[in-house]
């Protein structure tokens, strides 16, 4: 399996990545909330988000990203202060006419790619600030895999909601709160992309029923990229 699989357009990914040397990733409740609007405000322009999973050294989310079109017309509506390298080299690449137009896959994902980089970044100073501690939190290579949605989205939901019953964290996953799961279910769509998720499993009752259900992971080929334990 690729776990540094390219980013495409309206294609599925699995991302994860953990902290160096098994250091706490939260260490409060605020914690885990700035994380979650940090990824927001980097990856929400370019990704949709259906779930995700918050660890005490690692993380989880399953996303795909946006069309071709939701990202173009984002990257051109941006003044010229808010351009990164990779962005300005997008735009460059958009503006120009006929069917050299379309930005080729290489640019989008080295777009996504360096957005999750600010990300890290971002929440790293933060948390350097906060409690003193100086370097990079995150491994330098986030792991991202690409998967089939028809086949595989419901048990990438499952695998990252059961993502603590998996660790032996608790012996029943809703109990474990710092995943998208009760989210979900509330129909709170701040991050989630709620929408897909109902079209996906076909209504909010058969994401829950397939949740309670037992799925053994000779299913999950090809989703699970974790590589260390808690």
């Amino acid at each position: 399996m690729n776990t540094s699989a390219p980013f495409h357009y309206d294609h599925y990914y699995h991302v994860y990545n953990r902290t160096n040397n098994k250091e706490k990733l939260f260490r409060t409740a605020e914690n885990r909330s700035y994380f979650l609007r940090q990824y927001k405000k980097y990856l929400g322009p370019y990704v949709d988000i259906h779930a995700y999973a918050l660890m005490s050294n690692h993380f989880h989310f399953s996303i795909r990203v946006k069309s071709e079109q939701e990202v173009h017309d984002y990257i051109a509506s941006l003044k010229e202060v808010k351009l990164t390298v990779p962005l300005r080299k997008y735009r460059d690449r958009i503006a120009l006419e006929g069917k050299d137009r379309i930005a080729s896959s290489d640019t989008i994902s080295s777009v996504i790619i360096s957005q999750h980089r600010r990300f890290f970044i971002s929440y790293t100073q933060s948390i350097n600030k906060s409690y003193g501690r100086q370097g990079n939190l995150f491994n330098a290579r986030f792991k991202r895999s690409l998967f089939d949605p028809d086949e595989k989205f419901k048990y990438m939901l499952y695998y990252l909601h059961h993502n603590s019953r998996k660790h032996n964290i608790v012996t029943d996953f809703k109990k474990y709160k710092h995943t998208s799961y009760e989210f979900i279910l509330k129909e709170d769509d701040w991050l989630i992309d709620i929408n897909e998720v109902k079209k996906r499993f076909g209504s909010l009752e058969k994401f829950e029923a397939f949740h309670q259900g037992v799925h053994f992971e000779d299913v999950f080929e090809n989703i699970i990229i974790e590589d260390t334990p808690l």
